[in-house]
């Protein structure tokens, strides 16, 4: 398998893409501790001896006193709804990946560069171009964001210079997925 240009390597897109562990987790225990909780109430009550954690009663008896249409109803429900949507969204949105897939002339390897150390390799090139006094850069999402101070009276000239010694430098790390560059420059 040949990577195309301008085509992402899927398993590179694939391996990189975060999981999501801290959302699952917590998932995972608030079901533990109902299931918990629930089997409790269960086993003590068949042992004649109800645990009474949960007040059934008062639940049943509003359960059986309010109609569908009550507000108190709807709100409840509505809650549930949403927070079960709220899980659905978390789970189906992928989060931010702690690296940047990178292209390789290999199609059995597949690496990545942090996020971290990709801004610095943008800002070191932004730093090196005409002009240019100080660079801050920084991934924010799917683009990088470059911040430049310089001292000289055409700012153009050296937005134009910083542009295309980020560019170039970008070119030379071969995202899988190339980021917008957001350059801002100032005098300073």
């Amino acid at each position: 398998m040949t990577l195309v240009r301008g085509r992402p390597n899927r398993a590179a897109v694939r391996l990189f893409r975060p999981g999501r562990g801290v959302p699952a987790t917590i998932a995972a225990f608030a079901l533990l501790a109902v299931g918990l909780l629930a089997a409790l109430e269960i086993v003590s009550a068949l042992l004649g001896a109800p645990a009474g954690i949960i007040p059934y009663r008062r639940v049943t008896d509003w359960a059986m006193t309010t109609s569908w249409n009550d507000t108190s109803a709807l709100v409840v429900s509505a809650l549930v709804a949403a927070l079960g949507l709220l899980l659905l969204l978390i789970a189906l949105i992928p989060g931010r990946s702690a690296y940047v897939p990178l292209r390789t002339d290999d199609p059995e390897t597949i690496i990545g560069m942090r996020r971290r150390s990709f801004a610095d390799a943008v800002e070191h090139a932004a730093q090196s171009a005409w002009g240019v006094r100080d660079a801050r850069a920084r991934m924010r999402g799917d683009h990088v964001r470059v911040r430049v101070t310089t001292a000289a009276t055409d700012i153009h000239a050296v937005h134009d210079a910083v542009l295309q010694a980020v560019s170039h430098k970008i070119d030379e790390i071969d995202p899988v997925h190339r980021p917008r560059v957001e350059l801002n420059v100032r005098r300073g």
